[in-house]
């Protein structure tokens, strides 16, 4: 569901819902995917100046706090650095580099 909503989010062009799908799709998967993908929307975020309203701050910080203790702070800090590196092409691909 949320890589289909990713889809037609990059299809329209619409960041807020590009990166709310990219925030979904870090619920649904590992733990160091979860971060880097969080970092990634964290990023796409700031750089639109797309705020994040309450409720989206308290999912963020749930998926976070559980990749986070899944991975220890310093690894979840690394991927979600890596993912900010990102673009949202590499969702699609996978592409961890």
């Amino acid at each position: 569901m949320f890589l289909e909503a990713f889809a037609a989010a990059r299809k329209i062009g619409d960041p807020l819902s590009t990166a709310w799908a990219v925030e979904g799709l870090a619920a649904t998967v590992p733990a160091e995917e979860a971060a880097r993908l969080l970092g990634l929307a964290a990023a796409a975020r700031a750089a639109a100046g797309v705020p994040i309203t309450r409720q989206e701050r308290d999912d963020i910080e749930r998926i976070a706090e559980q990749a986070e203790r899944a991975l220890g702070a310093e690894s979840f800090a690394a991927a979600h650095a890596l993912g900010g590196g990102q673009g949202f092409d590499d969702v699609l691909s996978g592409d961890e580099s």
